[in-house]
Parts: C-alpha cells; structure tokens; sequence
C-alpha cells in the first residue's frame, strides 16, 4: 500500500513538472497595424526615405500588425514557479483578420476615381522572405491567421504590399490602407499625400 501511495505522490510530482515546463499560454487581440513606404527598385525592398520622388512601379507597404496580450494564463502547478522551466509559448488569438482593403483618396486613374478600392491591384509577400513569389493578399491573410505559424508571440505580424500596376496618375496620391477584423473591429490608417512618377 505504501507503495502505491509513493508511486501516486512521485507520478503527481512528475506530472507538475511537465506542466511547468509549459505555463504560459497567451490570449492576444490585434490592436493596431504600422506602416511604411518601400521602394522595391533594388535587389532587396528598402525603407522610402521619404525625401525624393516615388517610382511608381516599385511602390509599396510594409504592414506591421500589433499584438496585445489581454491575459497569461498560468497553468495549476504542484512547485514553485521559480522552479520551473519555460518549453516555449502557446499564443490563442481572440479574433482573426478577415480582409484588407486599399482605396485612393485622389484619382488614380480613368478606371479608379478618388475614394476607390484599388486592392486588385496590389499582391502580397511575407516580409520575412525577399526571395518568395508574390501572393494574392488572401493568401497573407491565412498565413497570419494560421495557428502553426503564430506557436509563439512576437508582438507584431509584418507582410508587404506591392503596387503592381503603373497606370496611377502621375504626381500626387494618398492612400487609405483598411484592416477588417472577425469581431468587426476596423483597423484604418491614410497616408501622406506622396508623389509618384
């Protein structure tokens, strides 16, 4: 009897163990999105400097999306936290992105006046990779609404948008970049007026 009493203690023992190995589990909401103006000319899509004119067929948008932890959950464990070891972090977002919309404030072209959707006309690269093919947007949006690839929290989601249509009016433009959310929520954010050439 004795024996199983001590087989029971050391197994609940072992069991907090491995749960310490693993506490933290975080439920994270999107709150906001910055955004910078690249210049995809060269080799590699650098930063606008904001101080000369853009091509316009090397325009686009690095999107960062941001991340809020609204709870860390503490899983029950038998032994101090101190003790425990961290394996990594289980992330749970609370809602997902549903779609990205792109309007011009000023006329674009013949075919889209001032205040149309021109999200047709952007694709879409995972910011981590340079080297990777562009995508439909859609095709961001389930990257980073993917589980697999948001296992541990990095506080921001970064992806880019290029312009792949030169027909814009020349000269003045700004842009309205639109990030609609599953709880209805609408992450909205305009440019500078910028000139394209």
């Amino acid at each position: 009897m004795a024996k199983k009493v001590i087989t029971l203690i050391l197994a609940g023992y072992l069991f907090s163990i491995i749960q310490s190995c693993c506490t933290n589990e975080y439920d994270c909401r999107w709150t906001g999105f910055e955004f910078q103006i690249i210049n995809n000319s060269g080799k590699e899509p650098t930063i606008w400097d904001g101080n000369s004119i853009i091509n316009k067929k090397a325009f686009g948008f690095r999107i960062s999306m941001k991340d809020t932890v609204l709870y860390v959950a503490q899983r029950f464990s038998m032994i101090d936290e101190c003790r425990a070891t961290s394996c990594g972090i289980r992330l749970r977002r609370l809602h997902a992105a549903t779609s990205i919309v792109i309007k011009t404030i000023y006329d674009y072209s013949d075919f889209f006046p001032a205040n149309s959707d021109i999200t047709s006309l952007f694709r879409a690269r995972i910011s981590e990779n340079i080297k990777e093919d562009y995508a439909p947007i859609n095709d961001v949006i389930s990257y980073i609404n993917d589980p697999s690839n948001n296992s541990y929290y990095k506080k921001t989601d970064d992806f880019d948008l290029y312009l792949i249509d030169n027909t814009c009016i020349g000269g003045q433009q700004k842009f309205e970049i639109n990030i609609f959310l599953s709880d209805g929520t609408i992450l909205k954010k305009q440019t500078d007026d910028l000139l394209l050439e």
